[in-house]
C-alpha cells in the first residue's frame, strides 16, 4: 500500500458509518427517455460535444427512477455521456431553473443521499428534508422520504449517488473540510503547494470524476492579504529539469492539454508532453503557457460578448482576459506529517464525502483512516 502521512488537521469523529447502502451511477442509467442528440467531434478550438439525451425526460439506476422537468430553465435537462476515445462518468445535468425528482423503490424510505458531481455556488430548493453542498464535487441531502424533488437556481452535475435506506444505520455527514492559508506569491519554488487567484476568487478543483475542465472561480476569505481557501485546490507546481513545470492537484492529477482541445485543462494520471508548463510573473500575476501549445495560457477569458466567464482555463491567444495571482500554501509550523502504524487493529477509509473505499485501491487524495475509535484525516501522495 501507498505510504500514508497523519495531516495535522484535526481529528474528527465518523462513529456511526453505515455499513451497507446503495451506490448508483448515472453511467448504469436504462430506460433513458428523451432526444437523443449525436456527439460532435472536436474542431478548431473547439472541445466538441459528447452524445447525449436532451431533452431528458427520465431514466432508471438500479430501481430508482429519475425525472426532470425543464421548468423556466434556458437550457432542458440532459444526461451527457463521455467523448469517444476517453474514459469518464456520465452525468445528468440539471440547469438554473429546472428539477429533478429521484423516487426509492416501493416500500423504500431514503434518509441520506451523498451526491457526487458539480455543486458550485449551489443554490437549490427540496420538497423535503435538507440539500447542501460539502464541497464543490459534493453534496449530501438528509431527510426521511421515499420521494424527493430538487429544484435548482444554479447549474449542477450529478454523476454517483450514494442512498442510505431507513433500518440501515446512517452516517454523519462529513465536516467540510477546514481551509487553508495561501499567502501572495512572486516566485515559483518548486514542489510547493498554489491556488491561482483572480479578484479574490480562487481556482477550485476539477471535480474527481472528471477527465477534462476548468477551474471554477470561488469565493474564498480573504483577510490581511492573504486568502483561506479549501487544500483540495492546491495545486503542486514543480520543476522538471528543462522541460518546465508540471501542475498536479490533489488528487495526484496531471493538469495538461492536448493538440485537439485548446480551452480547457485535460486530466491526466500519467505524465507526457502536454503536461509540462511555462511560467512568467509580470505585473503581480502569472502567466502560465502550456510548452505543447505555446499560444495556450491559463486565464479568465471572456466570451464572444465580451462578458468573461466563470472559470480559468488555457485559451489560446484571447484578445481580452484575466491574469492569475499566484498564492503559495504557508507553512504551519510543527510537525507536518508521521507516518501511521497499521498493526493495531484493521483499518478501514472514507473519503471525504464519507463513503467507504478500498484500502488497496487509494488514489492519491485526501481520506478518513478509521481505527479503533479514532479517526484521523490522511494524506495519500
Amino acid at each position: 500500500m501507498k505510504k500514508l502521512l497523519l495531516s495535522i488537521f484535526s481529528i474528527i469523529a465518523i462513529a456511526g458509518m453505515a455499513r451497507a447502502e446503495v451506490t448508483l451511477k448515472v453511467n448504469d442509467a436504462t430506460d433513458i427517455k428523451g432526444t437523443l442528440v449525436a456527439e460532435k467531434p472536436a474542431e478548431g478550438n473547439s472541445n466538441g460535444e459528447a452524445e447525449k439525451y436532451q431533452p431528458l425526460e427520465s431514466a432508471t439506476i438500479s430501481g430508482y427512477s429519475f425525472t426532470f422537468v425543464q421548468g423556466e430553465a434556458k437550457n432542458a435537462p440532459a444526461l451527457y455521456k463521455v467523448m469517444s476515445g476517453k474514459e469518464g462518468d456520465w452525468t445528468f445535468r440539471v440547469y438554473n431553473g429546472s428539477s429533478m425528482t429521484i423516487t426509492a423503490p416501493e416500500g423504500t424510505t431514503m434518509t441520506q443521499i451523498d451526491f457526487a458531481g458539480q455543486f458550485s455556488k449551489l443554490n437549490a430548493t427540496v420538497s423535503e428534508g435538507k440539500f447542501e453542498a460539502t464541497s464543490n464535487s459534493a453534496a449530501v441531502w438528509s431527510g426521511k422520504s421515499n420521494e424527493i424533488t430538487i429544484s435548482t437556481s444554479s447549474n449542477i452535475r450529478v454523476s454517483t449517488l450514494t442512498v442510505y435506506i431507513e433500518g440501515e444505520e446512517t452516517p454523519e455527514v462529513p465536516e467540510v473540510p477546514a481551509g487553508v492559508t495561501y499567502a501572495p506569491a512572486t516566485e515559483i519554488v518548486s514542489g510547493e503547494q498554489y491556488i491561482l487567484v483572480i479578484d479574490n476568487l480562487y481556482g477550485a478543483a476539477i471535480a474527481e470524476s472528471s477527465t477534462y475542465g476548468r477551474l471554477a472561480l470561488t469565493e474564498g476569505t480573504v483577510a490581511d492579504g492573504k486568502m483561506t481557501a479549501p487544500e483540495t485546490a492546491a495545486i503542486t507546481i514543480t520543476k522538471v529539469d528543462d522541460k518546465g513545470y508540471t501542475l498536479v492537484d490533489t488528487y495526484g492529477r496531471y493538469l495538461a492539454m492536448d493538440e485537439s482541445h485548446l480551452t480547457t485543462f485535460q486530466i491526466f494520471t500519467e505524465i507526457n508532453d502536454g503536461c509540462y508548463w511555462n511560467a512568467e510573473f509580470t505585473e503581480g500575476k502569472v502567466k502560465i503557457s502550456n510548452v505543447l501549445n505555446p499560444t495556450c495560457f491559463v486565464c479568465q477569458s471572456a466570451g464572444n460578448e465580451g462578458t468573461f466567464y466563470t472559470n480559468m482555463a488555457p485559451a489560446k491567444a484571447p484578445e481580452t482576459f484575466n491574469l492569475p495571482a499566484l498564492y503559495v500554501k504557508e507553512a504551519t509550523g510543527g510537525i507536518s506529517a508521521v507516518e501511521i502504524e497499521t498493526n493495531n487493529g484493521e483499518a478501514v477509509y472514507y473519503n471525504l464525502q464519507g463513503i467507504r473505499v478500498n484500502a488497496d485501491a487509494l488514489t492519491p487524495g485526501i481520506y478518513v483512516r478509521r481505527q479503533g475509535n479514532k479517526s484521523v484525516k490522511v494524506l495519500v501522495r
